[in-house]
Order: C-alpha cells, then structure tokens, then sequence
C-alpha cells in the first residue's frame, strides 16, 4: 500500500510518520511509500503496484482519485488512530485490497446522515461505516477544527468511544469534501470559525493552541491539538503522536 499525503503541515517533523508506518506494519498491511514524509526515489517508481492507497489527509484526495484513474488503485479516507479507529481503517484497508471499492473511514453516529460519498467515482460509492450505539461517555457538543481527513477521524474516534454527543468537524484547509457531514463547515478565514463558536454552543473545541485567540474558544475547554500548519512550529511538542497516543483520553 502507499500512503498519501502524509505531510509536515499537517503532522509535524516528529515522530509520527514513522509511527504510521509500525502502525500499518503491525497490522499486517506493506508498506509501499509514504508520500511525502520517507518518500524516495523506488516508492515512486512502485507506486502503481500498490493494492491500495490510503489517503490520510484533504490534500491527497485529488492524488488518489488520479492513481485510481490511472491504475485502478482503490482508496481509503481516514487516519488509523491510535484505539478502535485504528481497527476499522485497517479493515477498510484490507477489504479494498481484496479487491474492493474505495471508501471512507469513519464511524457514523446517531446525530449523523450517512456520509455523502460523492467525491468518490460512481462505481466506488462505498462509506466503510461502523455503526454505533452511543451510550455512555459525553454528551457534550464538540467542534474539531483541522485537516478534513485528520477532523474527521477524530470524530470517528470519539463515537466508537461511546460518545454520545454531537461532534461537528470544520477546517481552514479548503471545500467541504465528499464525507462531511451535514454542519461541517469549511472555514474562509478565523472570523468564519469566531462566528461559528459564537453561536454553536460548543462545550468541548479542538484544535491548534493559537485557537485560543478565538473569541468564544476560551469558553470551551480546549483540547490542544497542534496543526503545524496553522502555527508553524510554535508549539511543535504540541503535535500529538496520533498514531501512539489514544487521543480520545484527553477528552
């Protein structure tokens, strides 16, 4: 398998690209090439031997869809987190390397539609859903601000933990993609995200530290979460080590 758009924007120059790697190892799942964190110059050239490619965050869509085109590489959306979320990404993984079709990742909820998989190809429709029960853990109302695969995923997370509250994603890094789900809101700029904290009623946002600067945020309690693309490498200890580390404990 490749994986794509693995980036120190969205994770970090730390560990994290290495973990993704164990991670998908561990689970039995070969490593092709990680692009574009570990990428050389014979990943490249294998990348259409692949069975599958995982995307892992917005900006590698596009690049999925072209490898599909070209080779008929199936694709699966969403970060293997560390906890169950890890378990249904690798499942997705290994049934579209079986010959199955692309997919997204993520766990619906009971606030929640079915994701709209429009961004895939009409032959591939296919949301890899793990239904939930949500009974138990928080019902608190929680805003996930960042990368649409990674804000996703987190919400993923959250509901296979049994949280039981509405979880909306919203992102700075561009139009709302195929599995966002009614609410989710791509954001111009930071007046967009201070209009939507104002007037949410969001009890728990998560997010870069610098969002603390938002009016409204302080509020909230705030999960920090560091988007190096958001602060540079402000607060690069802040970076979570998303595929070690279960992130739904700091809830």
């Amino acid at each position: 398998m490749n994986v794509l758009g693995l980036t120190p924007l969205d994770f970090g120059g730390g560990p994290n690209a290495e973990d993704l790697r164990e991670c998908l190892d561990g689970a039995g799942l070969a490593v092709n090439a990680t692009w574009c964190m570990g990428l050389s110059l014979e990943g490249v050239a294998q990348v259409g031997k692949a069975s599958v490619n995982l995307v892992v965050s917005a900006g590698a869509l596009g690049v999925a869809q072209v490898l599909e085109r070209a080779y008929g590489t199936p694709y699966v959306v969403g970060l293997p987190l560390a906890g169950a979320q890890a378990g249904l990404v690798c499942e997705a993984l290994r049934r579209a390397a079986r010959g199955g079709a692309s997919s997204y990742a993520f766990a619906g909820g009971p606030h929640a539609e079915s994701c709209d998989a429009g961004v895939l190809p009409e032959s591939s429709r296919t949301v890899f859903d793990a239904r939930m029960d949500a009974s138990g853990a928080g019902g608190e109302a929680v805003l996930v601000v960042g990368d649409w695969v990674c804000a996703a995923s987190v919400r993923s997370a959250l509901r296979l933990s049994g949280w039981s509250g509405p979880v909306t994603v919203a992102s700075l890094c561009g139009q709302r993609p195929g599995f966002a789900e009614p609410g989710d809101v791509a954001l111009a700029g930071d007046a967009d995200l201070a209009a939507l904290v104002a007037r949410g009623g969001f009890s728990v946002v998560v997010g870069d530290p610098l969002l603390a600067r938002i009016p409204g945020v302080p509020g909230a309690r705030h999960v920090r979460t560091a988007h190096p693309a958001v602060s540079s490498n402000l607060f690069a200890k802040e970076v979570p080590r998303y595929f070690v580390d279960d992130i739904v404990r700091r809830f």
